[in-house]
């Protein structure tokens, strides 16, 4: 295993939050005034604002540079703006607590999301063709969720008219997921039966966390964070995992440690970091990037101005001061190769792996 020393490539202003990436390589920030959105391009140049008197701040967002459309989901709506800020669209709904993500086929032409259904409880998956803004396809996700739900994931393939949607039960106690096609006008599971199973609603056992750039693969984490898996359609039903058990070296032994346990990933903190490398967080912190194909560790990444221990697929505990001065909280791939740390930190991994 290599271990990369990245150097900090650029900042972002303060008062800015990380929202989205975008496929052309920049990214959504939301500035301090929750009203307003900035599109930056590759070079963190702002290339567009976009401003609405009382935006929610909880409103999930997602950007269709194709189209120059802006989708905004808050808990009883979903609205469609231009950039302009001229609103085209909205399709109002029941309370849902947290609001549900929202992703947009590449050309614009599907808006895919997660809304209350008919049934108490219920919460469907419908899909919304942007010619007309009529809805052309719906399916339950789940039928008994929608006060124990955490989060919602929603991840739409760029090429075809695929996608992954899925319920985080709170606790992490299960997860309802769905892998859908749209063809004819109706919703079909990519896997398995061809019509829901109305007496199963049983958790499934994985984390969504990604969609590969170049489509027709998911990134997944089994809800124990011990394991990594990539869900190909095609061809249909390729999955392919990597254990944490495979990872790890033997257990830390000696004087000094107080406590070793066994690690795990952060489920938050995986994704595509391009269309040939994953990158990943482990719940020490430490950065780890895994080759695609085969799927294996590559590297351990340590950023300039962060601390991280020597990866040993342990969690060492010692008694006393940390010897951590900067611990990495979290980040998020921000573009290809590119990842954004929650102290607004950007760094350029990419070029270091594709020397």
């Amino acid at each position: 295993m290599l271990t990369l020393d990245v150097p900090l490539s650029a900042e972002l202003d303060r008062d800015w939050r990380f929202v989205a990436a975008l496929p052309s390589g920049g990214m959504v920030v939301q500035a301090a005034l929750a009203e307003q959105l900035l599109l930056l391009d590759r070079e963190l140049r702002v290339s567009a604002t976009l401003r609405w008197p009382e935006l929610p701040s909880d409103s999930e967002v997602a950007v269709c540079e194709r189209t120059g459309r802006v989708a905004l989901h808050a808990e009883t709506a979903l609205e469609v703006f231009e950039l302009s800020g001229r609103r085209i669209h909205r399709l109002e709904h029941g309370d849902l607590t947290p609001a549900a993500p929202c992703a947009w086929s590449a050309d614009g032409a599907l808006l895919w999301t997660i809304v209350p259904g008919a049934e108490p409880e219920a919460v469907h998956v419908v899909v919304i063709e942007t010619a007309t803004w009529t809805v052309v396809g719906r399916r339950r996700l789940a039928a008994d969720c929608r006060t124990y739900t955490s989060s919602f994931v929603v991840l739409a393939d760029p090429v075809e008219p695929v996608a992954a949607l899925q319920a985080v039960l709170c606790n992490l106690d299960g997860v309802h997921t769905a892998y859908l096609r749209l063809a004819d006008g109706q919703l079909s599971p990519i896997f398995g039966s061809d019509e829901p199973d109305e007496d199963d609603e049983s958790a499934d056992e994985e984390l969504l966390a990604d969609v590969r750039p170049s489509g027709g693969e998911f990134l997944t984490v089994d809800i124990g964070e011990r394991a990594v898996g990539v869900v190909g359609f095609r061809p249909l039903d390729q999955a392919r995992w990597l254990e944490w058990s495979e990872l790890a070296g033997p257990k830390p032994t000696g004087s000094g440690l107080a406590e070793v346990d066994e690690g795990r990933w952060d489920g938050n903190g995986v994704g595509y970091l391009d269309d040939d490398f994953l990158i990943t967080q482990t719940a020490d912190s430490q950065v780890l990037v895994l080759r695609r194909e085969p799927l294996q560790l590559v590297a351990q990444v340590d950023l300039e101005g962060y601390d991280f221990e020597p990866f040993t697929g342990w969690d060492i505990y010692r008694p006393g001061a940390s010897s951590r001065r900067r611990p990495l909280s979290w980040f998020a791939v921000c573009g290809p190769g590119r990842i954004v740390t929650s102290d607004n930190r950007i760094y350029d991994i990419g070029v270091h792996l594709h020397r």
